[in-house]
Parts: structure tokens; C-alpha cells; sequence
């Protein structure tokens, strides 16, 4: 049972990463210099709290040194305070950036993506378009397009900028006490297999629900397009055609909010504990200043670090649910894209002479 539950949980990581990277590899046919840029303005914010937060302790160290021996260099202090200026001109700047280039990045990918669903379903044979599961394949592809891409992408790259993140953080705090990034790291991973469940659960219902919505969609376009005003005063159709409309947002808003209920407690559980840890981290800190094992501006500096290393691993594990989560929705995209028409092209084709063309004869036909 465990193997059989191992093998579907190594299945979907697998999905989640082939399609995960097929849109990588889209995005950057779009717009490679936009892509770079995207890149590089989520890994700056993740660097830059830090050598903000280093600067802030020096500054504090320096103070206490000047209070308590009564003299000190002025000189010192300039060069701190203006690396302390210019890191969140840095900062600012890398957060205007990450607006500009996601906001020009998303207004080309939906159009690249509307070009590659519309050149493939024209390309389809009719038979696909009788079917009712290849029906539910295209609505879902067509409801995914919109701004599914959009958040896989940001959550990889969010999720980039948390790694990095989580990455120096883990260092420095390993400098201090390797026990507390365990600690941190023991208190997150609950948390990030809740997301990754809740995911899972929201994707189940949107799925299972593709032909409802496709329902609801023919449903709405009965009642307001102008061709259909007639027939539906006629045979009075509104009345009925409202209620099963409304009959089917209520099941799907019923069932989602069965689920948020769900997360909610479990959120609150897990931003206690997390809140407890950090709490119990800065309580030690507070105590290795006393003992002087550590400076004043340490405590400063580790509490910094130790934030950013929670929310670097929170925002990771919520990144990656999110990758999990769109690449669901994106999958479907692919499927339509990887669907092959049944009437293939001949690759020498017999070419018609226009000015006599072939005749068509039935012979022996009774």
C-alpha cells in the first residue's frame, strides 16, 4: 500500500515538473530578455534584507561601543548609514522592476498560448468536437489558458527568490545553532503538505465539475443571447434555465467552501506553532547577548535572519504547493496541444490541375 502510494506521489512530481518545464520553455520563446529580466528581479529582493539587516547590526554595534567607552569615530558611521540607504534604493528599485517585467511578460503570454490552443483546435478533425470528453479537455484548456501559466510561472519564480532566501538564512543560522533551522524547518513541513492537500482536494472539484461548468456556460449564453430572446419568452424557459444555473453555483461554491473551512483551522494551528518557534528563537538570542556569546546588534541581525528564513520557507513550501496546484490546471493545456488529428496530412500530396480538374464517376450504381 505505502509503495502503491509512493509511486502516485513520485507520478505527480513527475507531471508536475514535465509540465512545469514544457511552459518554461514556451515562456522563453515569447520573450527571452523579459524572461531573464523576471529572473533576475526575484533573486535581488531575496539577497538584499540580508546584507540590509547585517549593515543595521554594525550600525547598532558601533552605537553600543560609543556609549559604553564614551568615545568613538564619526567616520565610521557615514559609510554604514549610506550602504543602509543604498540597499533599500536596491530594494525599491528591484520591487518596481519585478512589477514592470511580470505585468509586460503577462500581457504576450496569453496571446502566445491563445495563437497555440486556436492554430491546434483548428487543425482537429469534427469527429473531436462530437465528443464530449474531448469537449470537457477543451473547456478546461480554454478556462486554464487564462491565468493559469501566469501563476505556475510566478510561483517557480517566487519560489526561486524563497530558496535563495532559505538559503542564506540557513547559513547564518547554522552559524548560531544548527538546532533552530531544524526547528523552523520541522514546523514548516506540516504546513506545506496541508497546501499541497488542499491543492490536490481544489483541483478534484474543479475536474470533476468540467462538464457542470460547460453546462453552466451553454446555460448563460441561452439567456443572453439575443437570438434565443424569443424562445425563451415563448416557452417561458428563464425560470427553469435560472434554477439549474443557480443549482450548480451553489454545489460548486458549497464544496469550495467546505474546503477553505477546512484550511482555516489548520492555518491557524500552523501560524501558531510557527509564531511559537520564532518567539522561543528570539527568547534564546535575547539570552546568548546576556551571556555575551553574542553582540547586541546579533540579536538585531539573527531575529532579522530568522524572519526572513521563516518566510523564505513558508513562502517556498506555498510556492511550490502553487506549482503543484497550477501545473494541474496547466496540464490540461497540453493535452489539447498534444492531441493528434486522426486524418494526417499525406506528404506528397496528388496535385490538382485547376484548369481540368478530376471528374468523379459512379459506376454500376443501382
Amino acid at each position: 500500500m505505502i509503495r502503491k502510494i509512493s509511486a502516485v506521489k513520485l507520478s505527480q512530481l513527475k507531471t508536475t515538473f514535465i509540465t512545469s518545464k514544457r511552459l518554461l520553455n514556451l515562456i522563453w520563446l515569447v520573450d527571452k530578455k523579459l524572461f531573464l529580466a523576471t529572473g533576475v528581479a526575484a533573486v535581488i529582493p531575496a539577497i538584499v534584507p540580508f546584507i540590509n539587516v547585517y549593515i543595521y547590526k554594525l550600525v547598532i554595534d558601533f552605537v553600543v561601543e560609543a556609549v559604553s567607552s564614551g568615545f568613538f569615530e564619526i567616520s565610521r558611521l557615514y559609510p554604514l548609514l549610506l550602504l543602509r540607504i543604498f540597499t533599500y534604493f536596491i530594494q525599491d528599485a528591484a520591487f518596481s522592476t519585478q512589477t514592470f517585467v511580470n505585468t509586460a511578460f503577462w500581457l504576450k503570454v496569453p496571446i502566445f498560448l491563445g495563437q497555440l490552443i486556436y492554430q491546434k483546435t483548428s487543425s482537429l478533425d469534427i469527429q473531436y468536437f462530437e465528443d464530449s470528453k474531448f469537449q470537457d479537455l477543451l473547456e478546461k484548456a480554454r478556462q486554464s489558458q487564462v491565468f493559469r501559466p501566469q501563476q505556475l510561472i510566478q510561483n517557480l519564480f517566487f519560489g526561486l527568490q524563497s530558496t535563495v532566501s532559505v538559503i542564506i538564512a540557513l547559513v547564518a543560522i547554522i552559524n548560531l545553532n544548527w538546532f533552530l533551522g531544524f526547528l523552523v524547518i520541522l514546523v514548516a513541513i506540516p504546513e506545506f503538505i496541508n497546501e499541497s492537500q488542499r491543492s490536490k482536494i481544489a483541483y478534484g472539484i474543479w475536474d470533476a465539475n468540467a462538464s457542470q461548468r460547460k453546462r453552466h456556460g451553454y446555460l448563460s449564453a441561452m439567456l443572453q443571447h439575443p437570438r434565443n430572446a424569443k424562445e425563451i419568452k415563448i416557452f417561458r424557459l428563464a425560470k427553469n434555465f435560472l434554477f439549474e444555473i443557480k443549482s450548480i453555483q451553489e454545489k460548486f461554491a458549497w464544496e469550495n467552501i467546505k474546503l477553505t473551512r477546512n484550511n482555516y483551522f489548520f492555518n491557524l494551528l500552523f501560524n501558531g506553532l510557527s509564531t511559537a518557534v520564532f518567539i522561543g528563537i528570539e527568547i534564546f538570542i535575547i539570552f546568548e547577548a546576556l551571556a555575551k556569546r553574542v553582540t547586541i546588534g546579533d540579536i538585531g541581525f539573527y531575529t532579522g535572519v530568522v524572519n526572513q528564513f521563516q518566510n523564505g520557507l513558508g513562502g517556498l513550501f506555498r510556492n511550490l504547493s502553487g506549482v503543484y496546484e497550477q501545473s494541474l490546471y496547466v496540464k490540461s493545456i497540453f493535452e489539447l496541444i498534444d492531441t493528434k488529428p486522426i486524418i494526417k496530412e499525406i506528404k506528397n500530396p496528388l496535385i490538382l490541375n485547376t484548369k481540368k480538374p478530376h471528374k468523379i464517376e459512379f459506376k454500376n450504381v443501382t
